[in-house]
């Protein structure tokens, strides 16, 4: 009854019925739980989307434990379909002790895919942290920083996405105060109406609490003459100087002789 009432109203029926369904086998006392969870959490967390690919993840992690501030954890939800990626990423989290989270979320649709995984992962961890800050695996901090500061006063902070006049943020860079926010706004489906991709539907937040709570992160792209494939010749800079997102690091763009250096 919760599941539903949480996912009541959603516009992607096939994401919503998925959802419900992992939800349903997650209960089963006969099913594993596939969700590692750590005694005295904190009350900040970082969730980090993995999708058949492990080479960032330890990199990542040591970044993170480097440059965040505060104590905060570390949240790695698998949504990859290779048995080899997943056995790679289960070892890198054992060594690391990160919290663990495998679904069964990915389908053809890679929008659909990286949608279920982040709304189920908010699903199961939404009681439990006051701010919580969402990035894909192949966005790395390069300075010191702080969740709580770069939230300070805001209730939604991260890049931004623009189609037809219509805002919303990329759910592999944001951020937010989940003590304020009305957690039923936070919904990282696509939008069909609206034509809007993964995070679509975050546009109800910046439009329930306007552009000064929720402003967008700049992002600037930088020629990286490592890759040799010239749509993808750049990195993204992300907080002037603070973190670095490769584009196509994780293989979206099916270009297998895509250089990573």
């Amino acid at each position: 009854k919760e599941t539903q009432l949480f996912l009541q109203g959603r516009e992607n029926k096939e994401i919503t019925n998925k959802l419900i369904q992992e939800i349903s086998i997650l209960k089963k006392e006969q099913a594993p739980f596939p969700v590692t969870i750590k005694e005295n959490m904190n009350d900040t967390a970082i969730i980090i989307t993995c999708y058949n690919d492990s080479k960032f993840i330890k990199c990542q992690y040591e970044l993170i434990k480097r440059f965040h501030k505060e104590s905060v954890d570390i949240i790695i939800v698998d949504n990859s379909t290779d048995p080899e990626t997943t056995e790679q990423i289960k070892y890198y989290n054992k060594e690391m002790g990160c919290i663990y989270m495998k679904t069964n979320a990915s389908s053809k649709n890679g929008s659909e895919s990286h949608a279920f995984s982040l709304n189920l992962s908010y699903h199961i961890y939404k009681n439990d942290y006051n701010y919580i800050f969402y990035i894909d695996f192949d966005c790395f901090p390069i300075k010191e920083f702080s969740i709580k500061e770069m939230l300070n006063g805001k209730i939604m902070t991260g890049v931004g996405q623009n189609k037809d006049g219509i805002e919303y943020f990329w759910p592999g860079f944001v951020l937010f105060n989940n003590g304020e926010i009305d957690r039923s706004l936070v919904n990282f489906s696509c939008n069909n109406d609206l034509r809007l991709d993964t995070g679509g539907n975050l546009h109800s937040v910046i439009s329930t609490y306007g552009k000064d709570k929720c402003p967008f992160i700049p992002e600037t792209h930088v020629q990286n003459p490592h890759f040799n494939k010239s749509m993808y010749n750049f990195y993204a800079d992300i907080n002037a100087g603070g973190f670095m997102h490769f584009i196509g690091g994780s293989g979206w763009n099916k270009e297998e002789d895509l250089e990573h250096n």
